[in-house]
């Protein structure tokens, strides 16, 4: 195999770090933290940026793509700098002295972290990600790296004083912070506590707005003062925000832990990268939450009490197979569901609605529709079982589900039994349930009895908890069938189940469209964009295509579609297959139309039926 040929190799590609690395082919001048960077600042008498970041941060791939692969912005850095780029899990360090200095100055930090230095490696200004051009109040680079070489050279002489007071203050502090085991007094904690208070979302949880982070360190430190101060207004606060976390789409069913952040307020759609410093300091809150609440905070999102029972307590280890990213369904016999449908064994896996909805929704389908429900639930033969009980089937060919009203989480409940069945040896093809109270409602009060329903679920909720549950027994290899209650729109909930099998991978009607998280960077109109797209491709079924506002979210969020539209730079397109970029810089114009020229390239394309 050939070695990939670049443009541009700088003195990075000699280092063992994944970080610098990953800019060894920058046409940036990069040093790495050392002698040689310092000593040609010293001599050639220029500033030192120093970019420090590491290798899994998102925004520090944004600023790498769309500034430091830049080659008017690397020709800025090159003539008027000494560029330093560190790697902050390989010199802490180095972090640490210039987060400090950034988080004094501009009230906040993160990565990537730049800051301008003077030769003494003295910083003078410093920020976290600049975009390319003046973007939401923050400065353009390119903007920035000109007025601070017209400053150093027009005003060296103050910016060398700034610096050195500033070194002094720092030095002070630091002498001042280890002069003695000083702790914070009684006052400076209640104000602390009061001031991370004004800042809580009543509805939705967390202190803050969008993008919403758990911060967990934040109301760890309210639950202290809650018990210090008997505060339990404190208290509900960081209990509702555990609860509201749980609930969210920022918390994985699946793959275990929270993600790092939520792009909304509500914690509902999920930043999808994951932080161990996160993990551990939240499980340390949700322990914490639990003394103080004596609930079980994490909690399924059909359980209401708060105290659900896990599987571990009910059924033997490994009773039934459990792999997240790998759909491996039971083995089941095949059995007649309706006039002409079939489940179970290599069948499709079906959707079964409610007497209500079919009532609704079956005069509007046409037989050629791929929406459509197959079956009634009031018409099967279905034996509704109690898991928590015991029980016996007598016929293996029966279609089985749990009990409406079972004092169980549905995913806990669907688990159990399954691993009663197998224990059993009995293989009877299961309906799933998005809940179990026989109705999509949530109850005014939290009680222990799950079936007091009288306010219908928001849609958002509705929908989050049929995928979470659907999604995960799914993901299980169990069901056979699914039944969704919870959505109070017949079509809704209709297409919602075939939404969820599709992906889930067990069932394709439809072009399955990646949706771009929208994180500030988008290079495009993603709505027009995603439109156009549409209306030339949502014939096809089974194709799922994803959509990216930026580069960076080609390759890193596109799961697994087969074929990516990608912002790569300001009116210009990249074009992918899978993870790989095919086609690069085409005019946005144009781009739709090299899209289904890709399709069809790799006979993925039909032709849309002509309007009756």
């Amino acid at each position: 195999m050939k070695s990939a040929i670049h443009q541009h190799t700088n003195r990075l590609v000699r280092e063992k770090s994944p970080y610098l690395l990953q800019h060894a082919h920058n046409p940036v001048d990069w040093f790495a933290w050392g002698d040689e960077a310092f000593a040609r600042a010293r001599a050639e008498n220029k500033p030192i940026f120093l970019s420090i970041g590491y290798s899994t941060c998102h925004w520090c791939h944004v600023m790498e793509r769309e500034s430091f692969e830049d080659e008017q912005v690397a020709g800025v850095l090159n003539e008027h700098f000494v560029s330093i780029k560190v790697d902050r899990e390989e010199r802490p360090d180095v972090d640490k002295i210039y987060m400090t200095f950034v988080q004094a100055t501009t009230g906040s930090g993160g990565w990537p972290l730049n800051v301008f230095l003077t030769p003494e490696l003295k910083p003078f200004f410093g920020g976290t990600y600049f975009p390319p051009a003046n973007r939401q109040g923050r400065p353009g680079f390119l903007q920035l790296l000109r007025q601070i070489h017209e400053v150093w050279q027009t005003r060296r002489g103050e910016i060398a004083g700034s610096a050195d007071e500033i070194h002094a203050r720092f030095e002070v502090a630091s002498a001042n912070a280890n002069a003695g085991d000083l702790l914070p007094t009684h006052e400076a904690l209640k104000n602390a506590g009061d001031s991370f208070k004004r800042m809580f979302d009543p509805r939705h949880g967390g202190f803050g707005g969008a993008p919403k982070f758990p911060q967990p360190s934040l109301p760890s430190l309210l639950l202290r003062c809650a018990k210090r101060f008997h505060d339990d207004e404190a208290a509900r606060m960081v209990l509702h925000t555990c609860d509201r976390m749980a609930a969210g789409g920022i918390h994985d069913p699946l793959g275990g832990g929270f993600a790092r952040y939520s792009v909304d307020a509500e914690w509902l759609v999920p930043h999808f990268e994951k932080m161990l410093y996160d993990q551990a300091q939240l499980a340390q809150l949700y322990l914490d939450a639990h003394l103080v609440s004596e609930e079980r905070v994490i909690r399924d999102p059909d359980s209401s009490s708060g105290k659900s029972l896990g599987l571990a307590e009910l059924a033997p280890p490994n009773s039934f197979p459990f792999d997240p990213f790998h759909f491996e369904r039971r083995e089941t016999p095949e059995i007649e569901l309706a006039d002409s449908v079939k489940c179970g064994g290599e069948q499709l896996i079906r959707v079964v609605v409610t007497r209500a909805t079919w009532d609704k929704v079956a005069p509007k389908i046409r037989s050629k529709d791929d929406v459509k429900p197959e079956a009634v639930y009031e018409d099967l033969n279905i034996a509704e079982i109690d898991p928590t009980q015991d029980f016996e089937i007598n016929c293996e060919t029966q279609l089985v589900t749990v009990k409406d009203g079972v004092n169980l989480p549905a995913i806990t409940a669907f688990r159990l039994l399954a691993a009663k069945l197998k224990r059993l040896g009995r293989n009877n093809p299961i309906l799933l349930k998005d809940c179990l109270s026989g109705t999509g409602f949530q109850p005014v009060k939290q009680t222990p009895n799950i079936d007091q329903r009288s306010v219908p679920l928001e849609p958002k909720i509705a929908l989050l908890r049929a995928s979470v549950v659907i999604g995960s027994l799914l993901a299980d290899g169990i069901g056979d069938a699914i039944l969704i209650r919870g959505e109070a729109g017949a079509g809704q909930s209709l297409r919602l189940a075939y939404n969820l099998l599709q992906a889930a991978g067990c069932r394709s009607f439809k072009t399955d469209y990646v949706a771009c998280p929208s994180c500030g960077r988008t290079l495009f109109n993603l709505q027009t964009v995603t439109a156009r797209i549409k209306a030339r491709t949502e014939h096809l079924k089974g194709v799922k295509i994803a959509i990216m506002g930026c580069i960076v979210n080609g390759p890193g969020e596109m799961a697994d579609a087969d074929f990516g539209y990608v912002g790569g730079a300001p009116g210009k397109i990249n074009l992918y297959v899978g993870k790989q970029a095919i086609k690069f810089n085409i005019p946005e114009a144009e781009a739709v139309d090299r899209l289904v020229d890709l399709i069809k390239e790799h006979n993925k394309w039909v032709e849309p039926e002509s309007p009756v």
